[in-house]
């Protein structure tokens, strides 16, 4: 072992520089991926951001090949296309004119339902990861397999529900009582918004 006195070995500097540059690299890998995943967890249809003006979401919904795209009274967006090869209905709502909200009802057979879930549910799961929160149950006298699945649904006895939560924002999937497979979207301005919406109702009476 060198002395007290003794200078470093000057022999592992190139391998202490070369763990110091193996290092940096990992951290910097590190980084780009948590950049990128928190880049993902803004939950956003199409790719319009919140915040968004009604007439830049009508331009990108245009774009992105949606169709007979209006505007009504309280200056919300209903829009018409496909996704998955279903028919979807869809509403853009707005918050002190930007987006706050975004509703998807996909158009499947009865039959299809549960399916068509599935389908859209892997997707948001590809695009956003594992959800907070999944509920399939059926209540009595329903239950799953017997045959009856869509009845069960149709009644509310049958619930098929999943969803994710980042930041205050909203990711809902559900199969509705029409057997329609909702997907509803929600920024953090939305509850505030809703609220508003529900007094300006109550004002009338």
């Amino acid at each position: 072992m060198p002395g007290a006195g003794s200078t470093p070995d000057l022999r592992a500097l190139p391998r202490v520089v070369a763990h110091n540059v193996v290092m940096r690299r990992v951290f910097l890998t590190l980084l780009a991926i948590l950049v990128c995943v928190s880049a993902q967890a803004s939950f956003v249809f199409s790719d319009i951001p919140w915040n968004t003006q009604a007439q830049s979401v009508m331009k990108k919904l245009k774009d992105a090949g949606f169709k007979q795209i209006r505007k009504d009274k309280q200056g919300d967006i209903t829009f018409r296309g496909t996704l998955l090869g279903h028919d979807a209905a869809g509403m853009a709502m707005f918050a002190e004119g930007r987006l706050a909200k975004v509703l998807v009802m996909l158009s499947t057979p009865d039959e299809m339902a549960r399916e068509g879930y599935t389908q859209v549910r892997d997707v948001l799961i590809t695009k956003y990861g594992q959800p907070a929160h999944t509920t399939v149950t059926f209540l009595e006298p329903f239950h799953q397999g017997d045959g009856y699945e869509a009845e069960a649904i149709r009644s509310g006895k049958g619930i098929f529900v999943t969803q994710w939560n980042e930041d205050g924002e909203q990711l809902i999937l559900n199969i509705t009582s029409s057997l329609a497979v909702a997907v509803t979207y929600e920024s953090p301005d939305w509850a505030a918004e809703l609220e508003r919406r529900k007094s300006k109702g109550a004002a009338a009476f």
